[in-house]
Parts: C-alpha cells; structure tokens; sequence
C-alpha cells in the first residue's frame, strides 16, 4: 500500500463547504424542535382548557360553573391568539425545510468531494460544479428563517465532527468571497 496522498484543494474546499452545510441543518433542526416544543407548551393546555369550559358549559348547575367557564374561555382565546400571532408550527415548518435543504445539498457535496478528492489536479468544471452548489446554498439561505441564539448555541454545544479528513485552509468562502 503506497502512503495516501492529501486531499486536492478542491476536496478541501467542498469539506470545509460540507461542514458548514451540515451544521445549518443542524441549526434549522434544533429550531424545529424546539419551536414545535413552544407550539405543544401552548397548544395542550389550551385543548385541555376548552374540554374543561366544555363540560362546564354543559353541566349549567350553578352560575360559579358559568362564571368559571366565562373566564377558561378568555384564556383559551388569549392562548389561541398567541400560538397563531407567534406562529410557532409554521415557524417550525420553514426549519424543517431549511434542515432538508442544507441535509440534502450536504449530502450531494459530500459525493462530490468524494469523487474529486481521486482527482490530483481538478478541472475547471469541477469549480464550476462546486460553484454552482455554492449558489443553491444562498437559494437555500435566503428562503431559509433566522436561526436563534438559542438554536446556534444548542448545535455548537452538541456538534461532532467526523475529522478524516484536516480542516482544511481554504474554505468555500474563497471561492465567492465573502458573503
């Protein structure tokens, strides 16, 4: 076996652009999450609360039950209101497809960079390839939500890289600049 040779500049690139795909779909994950977990915070006790000023409005015994039925259906209105204003499902529906997005181009570029890190010298369609993947990624960016704090910092906390391969010095960025 001959020693393995490095990884052209062109597979580190797609690498570093690989990692970085991976962890916005980890970001856009962990928003789903917890978005949907804020959507059931709200949602149970509502379906819980209507069920209870149900059973009151039927019972009619006295005009305490009645009083108490009036009040449990503010709430419930109140709660409604909030879940539709902050939208919280729709919400975590546009992570769920930022997360695939990035998921799915992850994977394309990691085939990509498979095939050319055989390669010694890449040929320019390989750059203009990569390039290409570059900007389905601002597509993907510009239709994907705002990642919070909170999100940012729950991926950083519990990413793992697989490191195979040595993070590379040149990044994606290079290739576009900065954006």
């Amino acid at each position: 076996m001959g020693a393995k040779k490095p990884p052209s500049e062109l597979a580190q690139v797609a690498y570093s652009f690989e990692k970085g795909l991976r962890a916005a779909a980890g970001e856009h994950r962990i928003a789903a999450l917890h978005l949907a977990r804020l959507n059931s915070i709200i949602g149970a006790p509502t379906a819980a609360l209507a069920a209870v000023a149900g059973t009151a409005v039927l019972a009619q015994s006295s005009s305490a039950w009645k009083v108490a039925a009036g009040i449990i259906s503010l709430i419930i209105a109140a709660t409604t209101a909030l879940a539709s204003f902050f939208g919280f499902n729709r919400q975590a529906d546009e992570h769920r497809q930022a997360a695939a997005g990035y998921a799915n181009l992850a994977t394309e570029i990691e085939l990509f960079r498979r095939q050319t890190e055989k390669k010694t010298v890449p040929d320019d369609k390989d750059w203009e390839a990569l390039t290409m993947q570059i900007k389905e990624r601002n597509k993907i960016r510009s239709a994907a939500p705002t990642i919070t704090k909170y999100s940012r910092k729950r991926v950083n906390h519990k990413r793992i890289w697989n490191e195979e391969m040595t993070p590379p010095e040149a990044t994606w960025e290079n290739l576009i600049g900065s954006s």
